[in-house]
């Protein structure tokens, strides 16, 4: 299977996905699993074995952990350049007002 993304909601799985299984408070995404084996070929990534599946699962101990250490070795394998917007009042404007101001000069 040649993985495509990395995903925390069973709506966007598609075949190539590997499906992030996270108890939360109100939902455990294991009970996802099953439908979504049947209907994509994708992988998942947990910290409990899955039986009966088809696809394959990936154990780790942390699955929030885990998650973001993926997400730091993609942003680490990127030649963009970061900026980080801190404060207690106008970070959303500010954020906005870049979008804009760097998307009209083609970034």
């Amino acid at each position: 299977m040649t993985v495509t993304d990395l995903v925390t909601d069973s709506r966007a799985v598609k075949d190539g996905s590997i499906f992030t299984v996270i108890k939360g408070e109100r939902v455990d995404g294991i009970n996802f699993v099953a439908d979504i084996d049947k209907k994509f070929t994708a992988a998942y990534l947990t910290d409990r074995p899955i039986e009966n599946i088809r696809g394959s699962y990936i154990l780790v101990s942390d699955v929030i952990k885990a998650v973001g250490d993926i997400a730091a070795l993609h942003i680490d394998s990127l030649s963009a350049k970061r900026i980080a917007v801190t404060g207690s009042v106008g970070k959303t404007t500010t954020t906005v007002n870049l979008g804009v101001g760097l998307a009209s000069e083609g970034y």
